[in-house]
């Protein structure tokens, strides 16, 4: 008798409607267990680029980022008439996909789903976003904030 695989973890706030506008998110994208794809400088490059583009095809504003080794952080906002959050990050993930075959990388780039926290009013976005461009500091990557060439903020809309 075989027994049933566990359950996922539902990862998705329930009852949320994660195409509504007005709310931002922070949310953490990881890349396949074990790996560290942008640990060189092209793919991190390239995620940036990816990142960047997103805004203007997909409509969600990019408020910050910081490309890690082993995973991405995205600050966004939904303005109206953006896609949802499901519908960026697959279309990030992608992107980011292809670039990373056209480099040679072989294999899933990606580990399935990805963390999102939504923001609450009560919470400053700024200070998220510091947090999260201050990553490659707390591990090692950069002497100061500011110094690591894979992180940015881009402002609030």
């Amino acid at each position: 008798m075989s027994e049933k695989p566990p359950k996922r973890k539902r990862l998705r706030l329930t009852g949320h409607d994660y195409a509504a506008p007005g709310y931002a998110y922070s949310l953490t994208i990881c890349a396949r267990r074990g790996t560290h794809p942008f640990g060189g400088q092209e793919l991190a490059a390239q995620a940036v680029v990816a990142l960047r583009s997103m805004q203007s095809f997909t409509g969600v504003r990019i408020i910050g980022y910081c490309i890690m080794p082993d995973h991405v952080h995205v600050v966004c906002w939904l303005p109206e008439n953006a896609a949802s959050i499901p519908s960026f990050v697959r279309r990030f993930k992608s992107l980011v996909s292809r670039a990373a075959r056209e480099l040679g990388q072989v294999g899933s780039l990606w580990q399935r789903s990805y963390y999102d926290h939504v923001i609450r009013r009560s919470e400053d976005v700024r200070q998220v976003c510091a947090y999260v461009i201050a990553n490659p500091v707390r591990r090692g990557l950069a002497e100061q904030v500011g110094d690591y060439p894979f992180a940015g903020f881009l402002g609030i809309p």
